[in-house]
Parts: C-alpha cells; sequence; structure tokens
C-alpha cells in the first residue's frame, strides 16, 4: 500500500505540472471561466481516478493516458474555445484549420542506434529527433511536451 501511496504523490504532482502548463498558454488565459472549467474537465477527471485507484499499475496508466491524449486534446480544446467569436451582422471569417497537437512522446526519431554514449551520438540522435519535430511542425501540427 505505502507504494501506491507514494506513486500516487508522484503521479499527482506530474498532473499537477501539466494542469500549470496548460493555463499558462495565451489560448487558455483567454477564456472565459465556463470554458476553463470545460477544459480541466479532463484534468480532474484524471485527478480523481488517480486518487481512486487501488494499484501502481492503474495509477501510471491513468496518468499516462492523460498526457499522450488527454493532454493534447484539452490543448486543441482551448485552442477551438479561443477563437474569436463573429459578431452579429458581421461577414463570418474564414476559418483556419483546426489545430493538432502530437504528444512529444510520440515523435519517432529515425536512428539507428541503440543507445547513446558519446556527444557525437547525442548529436546524432539530436538531429534525428529534430527532424521528426520539424516534419511534425511541417504539417500544421504542433507539438505537445
Amino acid at each position: 500500500m505505502r507504494g501506491e501511496y507514494f506513486y500516487s504523490l508522484q503521479a499527482m504532482a506530474a498532473l499537477a505540472a501539466q494542469q500549470a502548463r496548460l493555463q499558462a498558454i495565451e489560448d487558455f488565459v483567454s477564456l472565459d471561466e465556463p470554458a476553463r472549467q470545460q477544459v480541466l474537465a479532463v484534468t480532474v477527471a484524471t485527478r480523481s481516478a488517480i486518487q481512486s485507484a487501488r494499484f501502481v499499475t492503474g495509477i501510471r496508466d491513468r496518468l499516462q493516458r492523460y498526457i499522450t491524449q488527454d493532454y493534447p486534446t484539452q490543448l486543441t480544446l482551448a485552442a477551438h474555445l479561443a477563437k474569436p467569436k463573429p459578431k452579429p451582422g458581421e461577414a463570418p471569417k474564414p476559418t483556419p484549420p483546426p489545430v493538432h497537437y502530437t504528444p512529444a512522446t510520440r515523435l519517432r526519431p529515425q536512428c539507428n542506434l541503440p543507445y547513446i554514449a558519446t556527444p557525437a551520438e547525442l548529436d546524432q540522435w539530436l538531429g534525428a529527433l529534430r527532424t521528426a519535430a520539424q516534419a511534425e511542425l511541417d504539417k500544421g501540427n504542433r507539438i505537445s511536451l
């Protein structure tokens, strides 16, 4: 039981860090309170699920799902809700394509190294990571951290 409690505290700290990042983005700051609560609803549900989880695996899985799926969805929702609404009688502006967030953990650098042991190998891996990240940006996506 001690392990679950300790891991739960770590998961809650990680969740709080992600929430702080979310609350700091310009799209979120520009929202009114009901829209902010709508965006944060997933964080609240995740926090509740972590608190009620009985096993480390449940805590780990729920946190991982939040980081890889729910957090990018929250970023997308905040960007969508932050779009200015047309005023009555005003011609609607062309809508830009929806913003899509790709989690940094889903970037797949094309690098054949089995591990990194030297500064040169680190540079090689970082170059491959940069290329993978640039490919996502070239698609018009953003990368969530």
